[in-house]
């Protein structure tokens, strides 16, 4: 990750209230002026004056009226003449004010990492395929759960993300999948196809926190998970004449995940895509196949009120264009 930005409405973003800044370079501006904050009380803590509210002094001239309105505004307080902390307790405010932004500094610096997984699972697969008559086709495929833990094997890990050596579950869930394919007519084919995916009983490995050597705990899926996955397809073939085959599709996936499951760097979005392709016949033993698809993901937002109230929206879309050949010998 690198380049980290923000836009805070903030008098001390150097790109301007509202603006895309850098976030390490804003975190460490906030960082040097609480520490100058602080600083500056320095002579007045050292010569006695550390038990004065503002208010207190103010009136015996140590600091002027400015001064105390900008220390009070700072640490969010709208009138330093009511203002009960002391001298002292507001220098440790800003101290403790400076350390924060500085960590926060380096927490949006630059990160990489580099990180292998691997794992392994059996899962004993079960397909059945009907025939009904030259134009009815029925199949149904059963795929039981792959009890899988991968292991990371860590070169790099700037964002604390990837202890060497740790496992993780990351299970294959119980999948159950039917399809239809019908010939309509002698050059119309329609097929549909659903699939279910028994999220809840997997073990998908979701961190729910991490020490600070980035030791995980793992959420129980019960806990992130309200919903199993469907997917529902439907997809028409139409031979246009004996050279060219056209075709489109739709799938509509649910994804079943809750608010904590969502994250930046891993998130559920139910989707709908469709699709479009061709084939051309060259001759007897050589086509040439041609794809589209789109995937438009719904947008979710989750909220948040650490460190800052602030909401995080996940979007994305795909897009995918395939050539492909065909070669019979």
């Amino acid at each position: 990750m690198k380049d980290i930005r923000i836009n805070p409405m903030h008098p001390l973003n150097p790109a301007g209230a509202g603006q895309m800044t850098s976030a390490p370079e804003f975190f460490g501006i906030l960082s040097t002026a609480a520490t100058d904050a602080a600083n500056s009380l320095t002579p007045l803590v050292t010569g006695g004056g550390g038990f004065l509210t503002l208010n207190q002094a103010v009136s015996l001239s140590y600091l002027t009226p400015a001064q105390a309105t900008q220390l009070a505004a700072s640490l969010g307080v709208a009138d330093y003449t009511t203002y009960p902390a002391t001298i002292s307790q507001i220098q440790t405010d800003y101290q403790n004010n400076a350390a924060t932004m500085a960590a926060y500094s380096a927490m949006t610096s630059n990160k990489e990492v580099d990180v292998e997984q691997n794992g392994f699972g059996l899962a004993p697969i079960i397909g059945v395929n009907v025939k009904v008559n030259d134009r009815l086709n029925i199949g149904f495929k059963y795929e039981h759960k792959a009890s899988l833990n991968v292991k990371n094997k860590t070169k790099k890990d700037d964002a604390k993300l990837y202890p060497d050596g740790v496992s993780y579950p990351n299970d294959m869930p119980t999948t159950l999948s039917l399809g239809v394919s019908y010939k309509a007519t002698d050059k119309l084919g329609i097929s549909a196809g659903a699939h279910y995916y028994f999220d809840k009983t997997a073990a998908y490995g979701k961190v729910k926190s991490s020490d600070a050597n980035g030791f995980p705990t793992f959420y129980e899926n019960k806990e992130v998970i309200d919903n199993n996955f469907l997917e529902v397809a439907l997809g028409f073939e139409y031979e246009l004449n004996n050279k060219i085959l056209l075709s489109a599709g739709y799938l509509r996936t649910q994804s079943g995940v809750n608010m904590k499951y969502q994250s930046d760097l891993s998130h559920s979005l139910s989707t709908n895509t469709v699709g479009l392709g061709g084939r051309y016949t060259v001759s007897d033993r050589i086509g040439v196949n041609v794809g589209f698809m789109r995937s438009f993901y719904l947008m979710k937002t989750k909220p948040f009120d650490i460190p800052v109230v602030y909401d995080e929206t996940y979007k994305r879309s795909s897009t995918v264009f395939a050539l492909g050949v065909d070669l019979k010998f």
